[in-house]
């Protein structure tokens, strides 16, 4: 997904360096005061935002920064300034939007660059740590020290940078000195540090399995201090584990001398700075340790260097070894040393242990050949128990040697035995359920975090093992008075009810993207489910989950958790991304549309089934609650200058598109053929600018054979909205004046080749009739369509699929983007399961995710609201090949009016040569062909036959019988020939049928789809009632005709609605001839019969006029 994040990519954009320097200053300066953004596409950023300009004027910015075919970007911007486009003040949103915080109004952007900037420096430590290696290397050295029996040890070891992590850590041998290449990751500062551990190496005896001893019994040599000092200042130097922050240098802190008694009795007399810090390194000077900062530093005393030696490795004494040793203190350093106190003691005998069992994993040597050769991974973590028995507040080990124990409790020590015949059952209980002690075990060998109170399970059921151990056997201990103690290092970790949590949050830029974490919060962490799920869906899948009651869950730090399968069942069944690992984030979210209201909804009622704790930000609450308007949407009063009646269900449609509108969704009205889309689409717009809200002009793309009916449509309905038709070369004059209308209309084709002039406008409504056509997201058009800025955007079409799911895809990503993920997530979560392995699953998950966004009613469905017969006229424009054969036969036909005075009557001499060229242009409107001139090409087309191509199949997949009447039985020869290169099942009845009978119940009885009819073979006398569509392809003079043609369906006997389809050539005889049938029909009569009335030379000039 293209972003714009740096200054290169501004410098790019704005080429003039002047404009560039002048927009950075404005910025700077706390010029930008309103600052939005919105991912348009995966290839397009739109910014928008207001800039304090001269005279205190605010100057309106709009930018939209695409990546053209060859993935460079480009930027087109739109100011309110002078200038106009990429000016100063689109600079400084730019260098707004890339700081990373989106300002709101009145707040000062000034205050948010000084915020940004104070997260910069307050990561220029580690650039500066980083600043010597190469921008390309992630690895590190790293350097860990520990304190072992009073020793000082240091491991190395290489790890990956990630971000502010490390990951992939390995142990790391220092090179022998005569290495001459490192690789990039060793910097000079390891060098210097390299070599004065070499040195510490060979002048010190060292356990390598510590590490190399820096300081031991004695302050190290100066080599150690100076290493020491460069680990500290190489930012990369950690205490035991490298999890933790970096230790850095602190400041020195002060410190005062003072006596501590262990819990075996004994003195001990510890340096403790005035913040209670008592953990110090052995070096020289001596060194605080303070965890909570992760710093270190010098420890300020008043001993010499001798007796701050003595202290540090002093061991604990009984009160007259303590007493002897603080003067041996006095004697070295001359200073008033404070006295230990001697305090009595009260002795108890033998007393009873409370046992104490701690979960927690320890690491063994698996002495498998599967571990040791296969894997070449000798140890390895396994959980276990360590058993302990506490006596009063001290706590001993199982099998430990001292018998008698000595404590120190309120200023007095207590003297008691411990009861091993006790101890000695608790560890019989142990082994009774199945245990056994680590130094019997054949398999595991111990290593050094274990010791002699460790007791393990040996099996390979070991997980379903602890899992009954913790479940059951635990609880029962409990009761008896055994304490239990979790270790965060167990292995294992019970996902109680009460622990789940469903989170939703958003991120600060993509304001339509919702991020969402379901899991379970551990003791020590929580831990997100969704990354583990989708890491390993082979192994998580459905059919899986149903095997057993409990699903063990690996989780990432090596854990397991035992999870109820019933609900991870539950979740895969919401999140169908699951499926796919392109939808979990790097952070381990899944990122949903906002527009995901099903998913959003399920998740709710998931959270409060299951008793998990529902944490969703304010905007995905909101969301919540528009899910829950749904079920009952507003009922919207029809506009007053609606020119129509709406039906109940076109209604329902108009509530339904206000309803999206009133949430900022848009929507897919896909309704039958014939049920009135684009009424119940004016109907919307005139709402919307009755109350006010159409701001901006609504634009419609539609095919460029169907403009003429949306003028016809809005000039009949709804002929208050001012109209702007952007067509022809003219359009270009007529594309300032935008702004000024309420209605724009535009076709597929204009779209792209006028780009620049729809991105730069914004509109109130985007419609997109016949929708389909953008089926293909890859073409141009579909590319700049989906880039138009519309607060409200609607697909309408009868068929939103026709070949396969990805042009669903494709729509619905225009209405409600991120709802089915990108078209590679689509593809695999519902395209292919659905289409290839017909998954009812996937397809169930599908329609429940579009149900809001899409509705569609069927001819069936609201029967109850049609009328039993309802007209459609479809009007369209001839092609171009067609408009110049009828222009042609129109001139000649003129001239030979030309000789007809004004006034006179149409004689019986001229009638047949009128009538043949009314004959003839009517021909050119069917198609070419049946003109039989020779000036008709052999290749020539008809927009009306490409139509009717175009309407079949979808009224075929809908299982409608349908009639085709021609007045022509050659043309009806042609649509027989197309539909048999279509393999469509038909028949046709011309005056030429012999089998008259034995055609009309092929059809009657369901053998075939359609019927070719011509007017005079099958105008009367035939009962057609199982058909419910009728489509006139060519209109005739006589409207009764037709309506005795349109009765062969519409009869006694119809049990369902009759659609009647009327196809007219706009600006044609047709058209004059649907006109004469509505409005003249004197001459109607004149022209097809006998009747009295005579054709006047101005009725043919009127119906002659040429095309527009």
């Amino acid at each position: 997904m293209y972003d714009l994040t740096t200054i290169e990519q501004i410098k790019s954009l704005i080429a003039d360096s002047s404009t560039f320097e002048s927009g950075q200053q404005l910025y700077n300066n706390g010029k930008v005061i309103k600052l939005e953004s919105t991912q348009r596409s995966d290839e397009a950023i739109e910014i928008t935002g207001s800039v304090k300009g001269d005279r205190k004027r605010k100057h309106q910015c709009r930018s939209l920064i695409t990546k053209n075919s060859k993935a460079k970007a480009q930027l087109t911007s739109k100011c309110s300034c002078h200038k106009g486009t990429n000016c100063k003040h689109i600079a400084a949103t730019l260098f707004a939007y890339i700081s990373g915080t989106e300002p709101e109004q009145n707040i000062d952007s000034y205050s948010l660059w000084m915020d940004a900037l104070t997260k910069e420096v307050a990561k220029s430590k580690q650039q500066k740590i980083d600043s010597n290696y190469p921008a390309t290397e992630k690895r590190r050295i790293l350097y860990t020290i520990d304190l072992v029996n009073g020793r000082l040890f240091v491991k190395t070891s290489l790890a990956q940078k990630s971000g502010s992590s490390l990951i992939k850590e390995t142990s790391y041998t220092i090179p022998e000195a005569k290495q001459k290449k490192y690789p990039a990751y060793v910097i000079e500062p390891d060098l210097e540090i390299f070599a004065l551990l070499r040195f510490c190496e060979t002048t010190t005896n060292n356990n390598q399995e510590h590490g190399v001893l820096l300081f031991g019994s004695t302050a190290g040599t100066t080599k150690s201090r100076q290493a020491f000092q460069l680990i500290l200042k190489s930012g990369r130097c950690y205490w035991k584990a490298t999890n933790s922050q970096p230790i850095t240098l602190g400041e020195k802190r002060q410190s005062i001398l003072k006596w501590s008694i262990n819990n075996k009795g004994l003195y001990l007399l510890r340096l403790v700075s005035a913040d209670n810090i008592d953990t110090y390194l052995p070096t020289y000077p001596l060194m605080y340790l303070d965890l909570q900062s992760s710093s270190c530093g010098e420890l300020l005393h008043d001993l010499n260097h001798d007796c701050a030696q003595l202290i540090t490795f002093a061991t604990p004494k009984n009160f007259q070894g303590a007493l002897h040793f603080r003067q041996k203190i006095i004697d070295l350093s001359s200073k008033n040393i404070p006295q230990p106190k001697q305090l009595p003691i009260d002795d108890k005998g033998t007393i009873k242990p409370q046992m104490v069992i701690t979960l927690k994993s320890f690491n063994v040597t698996d002495n498998t050949f599967y571990y040791n050769t296969v894997r070449n991974q000798p140890t390895k973590k396994i959980n276990g128990v360590s058993l302990e028995f506490k006596y009063l507040n001290k706590v001993v080990t199982a099998n430990a040697k001292d018998i008698d124990q000595i404590i120190c409790q309120n200023d007095y020590l207590i003297r008691f035995s411990r009861d091993l015949n006790a101890e000695h059952k608790a560890i019989e209980k142990l082994i009774g359920f199945g245990m056994m002690h680590i130094k019997e075990s054949d398999r595991y060998e111990p290593t050094s975090n274990t010791n002699n109170n460790t007791f393990i399970y040996e099996d390979k059921h070991e997980t379903e093992y602890w899992l009954e151990f913790t479940s059951e056997i635990l609880p029962e201990l409990n009761k008896t008075g055994w304490q239990v103690n979790n270790h965060t290092s167990f292995r294992l970790i019970k996902s109680e009810t009460s622990n789940w949590f469903v989170k939703l949050d958003r991120s600060n830029r993509k304001k339509e993207i919702v991020n969402l974490s379901i899991g379970i919060n551990g003791d020590t962490k929580d831990y997100n489910l969704l990354p583990i799920l989708n890491s390993k869906k082979e192994f998580y899948t459905k059919q899986q989950l149903r095997k057993n009651k409990t699903t063990i869950l690996d989780l990432e730090d090596g854990k397991k958790m035992p999870v109820d399968s019933e609900k991870l069942i539950t979740i895969f069944d919401i999140l169908s991304e699951l499926n796919d690992r392109s939808f979990i984030n790097k952070n381990g979210t899944i990122s949903l549309s906002k527009y995901n209201l099903a998913t959003i909804s399920d998740l709710e009622d998931f959270a409060e089934n299951s008793s998990a704790k529902w944490d969703a930000d304010i905007q995905s609450k909101g969301i919540i609650e528009k899910i829950e308007d749904y079920t009952e949407i507003e009922r919207i009063k029809p506009p007053k200058e609606l020119n129509a009646k709406l039906r109940p269900y076109q209604q329902q449609g108009l509530d339904w598109l206000q309803f999206l509108r009133s949430h900022s969704f848009g929507g897919i009205l896909a309704d039958d053929m014939g049920l009135g889309k684009t009424l119940q689409t004016l109907a919307h717009i005139l709402v919307e600018k009755e109350q006010g809200r159409l701001t901006k002009p609504a634009l419609i793309i539609t095919p460029t054979s169907l403009v003429f009916n949306w003028k016809q449509e809005i000039q009949n309905f709804t002929p208050s909205l001012s109209l702007l038709t952007l067509q022809g070369e003219e359009r270009k004059d007529r594309q300032k004046d935008i702004d000024n209308f309420d209605i724009v209309i535009t076709t597929y084709p204009l779209i792209h080749r006028d780009k620049d002039i729809f991105l730069l406008n914004t509109f109130s409504i985007l419609v997109l009739d016949e929708s389909q056509a953008i089926k293909n997201p890859r073409t141009q058009t579909a590319r700049a369509i989906n880039l138009i800025d519309a607060k409200h955007k609607i697909c309408l079409t009868g068929t939103p699929v026709e070949n396969h799911l990805g042009e669903l895809w494709s729509q619905t990503n225009l209405v409600a983007p991120g709802l089915l993920g990108n078209m590679k997530q689509f593809n695999t979560l519902f395209q292919d399961p659905i289409e290839n392995e017909q998954s009812h699953e996937r397809k169930i998950q599908l329609q429940r995710r579009i149900k809001p966004f899409v509705m569609r009613r069927t001819k069936a469905e609201v029967e109850t609201d049609l009328p039993p017969k309802t007209t459609i006229i479809r009007s369209l424009e001839l092609t171009d090949s067609q408009k110049k054969l009828y222009e042609s036969i129109r001139a000649s036909t003129m001239v030979s009016l030309k000789a007809i005075k004004n006034s006179d009557q149409i004689s019986n001499k001229n009638y047949p040569v009128i009538l043949n060229a009314l004959l003839k242009l009517r021909q050119v409107c069917c198609h070419p062909k049946l003109t039989k001139l020779d000036s008709v090409r052999k290749g020539a087309k008809s927009s009306k036959l490409e139509l009717l191509l175009e309407l079949l199949p979808k009224m075929i997949e809908d299982k409608r019988k349908i009639l085709i009447f021609s007045q022509f039985s050659s043309m009806l020869k042609i649509i027989s020939e197309q539909l048999r290169e279509l393999n469509v099942n038909h028949t046709m009845l011309t005056g030429e049928t012999k089998e008259r009978e034995q055609t009309v119940n092929q059809f009657q009885n369901g053998n075939t789809p359609v019927f070719l009819i011509s007017l005079k073979a099958g105008g009367s006398g035939l009962n057609l009632t199982a058909a419910d569509t009728v489509i006139h392809y060519d209109p005739w003079w006589n409207p009764a005709a037709e309506d005795q043609a349109t009765d062969r369906a519409y009869r006694i006997g119809q049990d369902k609605p009759v659609f009647i389809y009327k196809l007219i050539s706009t600006g044609t005889v047709e058209e004059k001839i649907l006109q004469l049938q509505q409005e003249k029909t004197q001459i109607a009569k004149g022209i097809y019969s006998g009747s009295d009335y005579q054709l006047l030379k101005e009725d043919l000039e009127e119906l002659l006029t040429p095309l527009d």
